[in-house]
């Protein structure tokens, strides 16, 4: 796959399918892919809320293919 924005469109659409279908307590507050040409990789940036927690949870991660 390239690194680009439609790709990372795509991993973010998923994401929030896999959120959403899997992780009942999980209210996702807002979800943020951008392509790192450079790393050849993607910075994501997941805010969700957890059960009835009124303080979101920030999940940062970097996203790269494994050959």
């Amino acid at each position: 796959e390239p690194v680009d924005f439609l790709t990372a469109q795509s991993l973010r659409s998923e994401i929030e399918s896999v959120v959403t279908n899997f992780e009942p307590r999980a209210t996702i507050d807002s979800i943020t892919v951008t392509a790192d040409v450079i790393n050849h990789g993607y910075n994501v940036n997941l805010r969700v809320f957890i059960g009835n927690s009124t303080t979101p949870s920030n999940i940062d991660l970097f996203l790269e293919r494994i050959r």
